[in-house]
């Protein structure tokens, strides 16, 4: 049969090709990010993304028996851990050591905050801590790589707020 689409598959090839790939440019979508938290009786574990390009993701473990919180990343270049910073957070959470053992949650999140370091933010580390009802924000600004080369990881404090208590920011 010869009818006229027939006569020049190969240009009608050309162009369902072309609309294709302009379907494809107009509903590109972002790579797909996942955080992941993971608990044990004596651990919490949860990652974040860490880098610009949301490539490598800042590992946080949370020690339950010493409120001790710890961070590393690996870096993409050499494939090695960057180094460790730990933070006590009890004395952020201003626990009462008759109040019994704190129980924490702990989750992480995308974010882009500007002026609170000197390194961009991408990430915030969210722990709760539910005999006191309160939610603090931790972050470990993004250096570039360059904790091999004299700057340290460390552990930010962004802000915390109780939970049971009306939240009112002004």
């Amino acid at each position: 049969m010869n009818t006229r689409s027939g006569k020049h598959p190969a240009s009608w090839l050309v162009v369902g090709f072309a609309l294709g790939v302009s379907v494809m440019w107009f509903f590109r979508e972002e790579p797909g990010l996942a955080l992941s938290t993971d608990r044990t009786d004596n651990a919490i574990v949860a990652t974040a993304p860490w880098d610009e390009q949301e490539t490598v993701e800042a590992v946080y473990v949370l020690d339950l028996n010493r409120a001790r919180l710890v961070v590393t990343a690996v870096n993409p270049i050499t494939g090695r851990f960057l180094g460790v910073a730990a933070r006590d957070i009890r004395g952020d959470f201003q626990l009462n050591p008759r109040a019994g053992k704190p129980k924490f949650a702990m989750v992480g999140g995308r974010a882009a905050l500007t002026g609170q370091t000197r390194f961009p933010v991408r990430h915030l580390l969210y722990v709760v801590e539910v005999n006191s009802g309160q939610i603090r924000a931790y972050t470990t600004p993004f250096t570039g790589y360059a904790a091999a080369a004299g700057v340290t990881l460390q552990i930010v404090p962004v802000d915390g707020v109780a939970y049971g208590a009306p939240i009112i920011r002004r």
